[in-house]
């Protein structure tokens, strides 16, 4: 996790991945708001889980990131999943993006290439081009997918009309 001297490292995570745009910039002014009404990085943390126990998907998300790499919050994955969890069951792309990556490797849950497509599916239909380039790497290596040169192509096409730059230079978009 990044962040600059006296910045949270939380906020400085969502600074560095605020080019992605939507939901990056979204929870990083969440963040930066609870941060200004809360003063310090234990205020923000404690006003996050709130926001987080009360349901909000965003911070849900936040929480489950905090806790994977323990910014904030004491590390535990098995938290993070279930905090991924919660936000995946009201569709949070990132979320969504973040249980795909782990079931995709394998990591602290059982390797399913089939939950990891599903679920970076249903990502990408709400909007998030990285779930897109997931799917398109999947094709290209035949990882837990029959490789497909075209199928790769089909998802890296739709990484790019969803405004990832470098899926844009790779199909001359």
């Amino acid at each position: 996790m990044r962040g600059d001297a006296g910045t949270p490292k939380i906020i400085g995570w969502f600074e560095q991945e605020k080019k992605k745009g939507e939901p990056y910039i979204r929870i990083l002014s969440m963040l930066e708001g609870l941060l200004s009404e809360n003063g310090t990085e234990a205020g923000l943390m404690s006003a996050l889980r709130e926001k987080a126990e009360g349901g909000d998907p965003d911070a849900q998300f936040a929480i489950g990131l905090a806790t994977q790499y323990g910014v904030g919050a004491i590390m535990s994955y098995d938290e993070a999943i279930e905090w991924y969890s919660r936000a995946m069951s009201q569709d949070h792309p990132l979320a969504l993006h973040k249980m795909g990556v782990r079931y995709m490797l394998g990591s602290d849950v059982p390797m399913s290439g089939k939950k990891a497509i599903k679920l970076f599916k249903r990502a990408s239909d709400l909007g998030l081009a990285e779930a897109s380039k997931e799917i398109a790497w999947m094709y290209s290596t035949g990882t837990g997918v029959t490789y497909s040169e075209p199928e790769a192509f089909r998802w890296t096409l739709k990484a790019a009309e969803q405004g990832d730059a470098e899926a844009q230079a790779d199909v001359g978009y």
